[in-house]
């Protein structure tokens, strides 16, 4: 008898009969194991419990949202412009409501709506969360690649949690609806707690949920200067994605990227 161990489920243990020798399959990336004859390869799902002491160093990766896992803007730029014609305002172009992305809720409103920001945020903040909830998936997609990645990772036995300044609440919906949220161990949003990225609390709030303790072989995965602010705050490593919606400006990276895909080459 040969046991395996099933790194979906890390603690599923799982016998199967040794019809042969125990042959390494090279995916390149990653690796699957075969139990010949008998059992075809298990790409990305099964190693053999002598390999098991590898779980022991299973790192964690958090992710940002917007402009990192999901092409969010023009459902939050919809949001905004209703927003903005609920209080009798022309709506703005997308492109001018993309700027003000990246930093809360709150930042938002003050930036794409700096008419009535000063005296009417409250009911600002109430128009806003009625008309993103009822877009919420109107354009929104997944870049392309994500699924397929975090499905490697998380068969790789990584631990991964999402991170953002988007409102908490509207966060398990988006994931639920584009057929990721189990992917993921934890989930933390503005509103969670009293302070957003860079400040690293969220991050520390993250980890608690998911039952991990943050070090410098953890990863932060955004495309936003205060994702890479935000790593580096706490003392983990950072990975910037090219293809998002954010800017960098003065912050600094461990790494950058242009595709999803080369998260598997990068997070090791």
């Amino acid at each position: 008898m040969t046991t395996l161990l099933q790194i979906g489920s890390p603690w599923q243990v799982e016998k199967a009969e040794n019809g042969g020798i125990m042959e390494w399959w090279n995916q390149g990336i990653m690796g699957c194991y075969s139990v010949s004859p008998n059992i075809p390869p298990f790409p990305y799902s099964i190693i053999p419990m002598k390999y098991a002491k590898l779980l022991a160093f299973m790192k964690t990766a958090l992710f940002d949202l917007d402009g990192t896992l999901i092409d969010s803007l023009e459902d939050i730029a919809l949001g905004v412009n209703l927003t903005r014609q609920d209080f009798g305002l022309s709506s703005r172009p997308v492109a001018e409501i993309t700027t003000c992305i990246g930093d809360g809720v709150g930042v938002l409103l003050q930036r794409a709506i700096p008419e009535l920001a000063a005296t009417h945020m409250p009911q600002l903040r109430e128009r806003q969360k009625i008309n993103y909830m009822a877009h919420l998936l109107d354009h929104t997609v997944l870049y392309p690649g994500i699924k397929e990645t975090l499905i490697a990772l998380k068969a790789a036995g990584w631990r991964l949690g999402v991170v953002t300044n988007k409102q908490a609440t509207v966060v398990p919906p988006i994931l639920e609806g584009l057929g990721v949220l189990d992917l993921f161990d934890g989930i933390v949003g503005g509103g969670d707690s009293d302070k957003l990225k860079p400040d690293p609390y969220p991050l520390y709030q993250l980890a608690e949920r998911m039952g991990v303790t943050l070090d410098e072989h953890d990863w932060m995965v955004g495309d936003h200067h205060a994702d890479m602010d935000a790593a580096k705050n706490a003392k983990i490593k950072g990975c910037f994605c090219r293809w998002g919606i954010g800017t960098l400006e003065n912050s600094s990276y461990t790494v950058a990227i242009d595709t999803p895909p080369e998260l598997l080459r990068v997070l090791r």
